[in-house]
């Protein structure tokens, strides 16, 4: 009787143990943070090393080329949405001396990448009949919503949801092939982790107008995540 009682209790305190190991694992998952691993593995090489990924100041660098391949004007500007896709590029045709610089419309003039800047799918000849509908698009590029200007981005306050300004931006950094904005490269203004770089995905930002000043804003999962990595970096 005694070895059965013994056996009971001893199965009890077994048991008590079980529960209480799978609840402390199960209070761990609850806080646990998945951006974490997400901004872990994004910084896991400096982005700003990378050579996956272009700066803002090198894409501001490249030309405008014809369909064969003539450089026809140089970028003064990059417009993108809020997923990093480009929407215009404000190009001044210098070469061709067509006057004031003019917003091509990435997707309706057929613009793609090419190894030293953006070529329009048209000639010289025929980029010139075009010029007077590239003028008109001038007024809707600068008054669309949910657009950015790439040179103006550099600076902008970063802050939390929830109201804390923890950085600002640093660079604007492209997939290799020049097509999207994919991270934006944030400085730390926060404590300890004061010039701490960090490299968040373009399209989990916010980009809102706070009292006529365009800020950045971020989820507080990914701003948690951000500081967690940086402290362990």
């Amino acid at each position: 009787m005694r070895l059965a009682a013994f056996s009971i209790t001893r199965l009890f305190i077994v048991t008590l143990l079980v529960c209480f190991t799978a609840t402390s694992a199960y209070a761990g998952a609850a806080v646990y943070n998945p951006k974490t691993q997400q901004i872990t593995s994004l910084n896991r090489i400096d982005p700003l090393q990378n050579p996956q990924y272009e700066s803002a100041s090198d894409i501001l660098k490249r030309r405008m080329l014809d369909r064969k391949n003539k450089v026809v004007g140089s970028i003064r500007d990059i417009v993108i949405n809020e997923n990093g896709n480009i929407a215009y590029i404000d190009v001044d045709f210098d070469r061709m001396k067509l006057g004031r610089p003019v917003f091509v419309n990435y997707g309706s003039f057929n613009v793609k990448t090419v190894a030293n800047g953006y070529a329009m799918a048209f000639d010289a000849r025929e980029i010139e009949n075009l010029y007077p509908s590239m003028l008109a698009e001038i007024e809707t590029a600068a008054g669309e919503e949910d657009t950015y200007s790439l040179s103006k981005m550099k600076g902008l306050e970063v802050w939390t949801a929830s109201g804390r300004r923890i950085g600002a931006v640093s660079d604007v950094l492209f997939g290799s092939e020049g097509r999207r904005a994919a991270l934006l490269y944030v400085s730390l203004t926060t404590g300890n982790l004061r010039g701490a770089g960090v490299g968040i995905p373009f399209g989990q930002a916010d980009y809102s107008e706070v009292s006529t000043k365009r800020r950045v804003t971020l989820p507080d999962d990914i701003a948690e995540a951000v500081i967690q990595f940086s402290k362990e970096n």
